[in-house]
């Protein structure tokens, strides 16, 4: 509803829409973080048995956006850990940074593959958040001696921008596809048109 009531997408009407979008997007991904990682994944656990019931770490108080993307998904991480990031060392002679860097563009790839098979949308929208979020691990690894709270603000600000972001490129791109169902302007301004067609 909130991307359907702002009837001119200006600069300034898109940036009202995040922010309207903010709270209720985070509300919705920590309840669904909370409905798989913490009740799904330890019910399946307890069904066949599995002891490692440590499927994720306090990703709520990292201090870099690395941090939390380490301590949010450990079997994910784990995984890439073990296949991608040190078979990248053995194999191509990656440094450390190269190495997380290949890591990190795989699951860039990986969450726009996912997105798009479940928008059946083709956009990089995905890829290039995600790809957007390396300038904050460069800023964050400079300020990161100094305090400790900038990585923890750094990061709630990703995940409050990040999702609603996310939710209003993909839900107007799949709304223009459906105009039958949905209202949508097409006469926007040709900057954001080329952003969100």
């Amino acid at each position: 509803p909130v991307v359907l009531m702002t009837k001119q997408y200006t600069w300034l009407g898109l940036i009202n829409c995040l922010f309207d979008l903010c709270v209720p997007s985070l509300i919705v991904w920590l309840l669904g973080f909370y409905t798989y990682f913490h009740c799904w994944l330890n019910a399946k656990s307890e069904l066949v048995g599995y002891a490692n019931r440590e499927f994720y770490q306090d990703w709520w108080n990292a201090q870099s956006i690395g941090d939390f993307w380490r301590k949010w998904n450990l079997p994910v991480h784990e995984w890439c850990v073990r296949h991608i990031y040190i078979e990248s060392m053995y194999y191509l002679n990656a440094t450390k940074d190269v190495a997380t860097g290949i890591v990190f563009i795989f699951s860039a790839i990986l969450h726009e593959v996912i997105a798009c098979l479940g928008f059946k949308i083709t956009k990089p929208y995905f890829f290039l958040v995600m790809v957007g979020q390396i300038p904050l691990l460069l800023v964050n690894k400079k300020f990161r001696g100094e305090s400790h709270r900038f990585g923890n603000i750094l990061m709630w600000f990703s995940l409050m921008v990040g999702q609603p972001l996310l939710a209003m490129m993909y839900f107007r791109n799949w709304i223009q596809t459906r105009e039958q169902i949905f209202w949508c302007p097409k006469n926007n301004q040709k900057l954001i048109a080329l952003l969100l067609t």
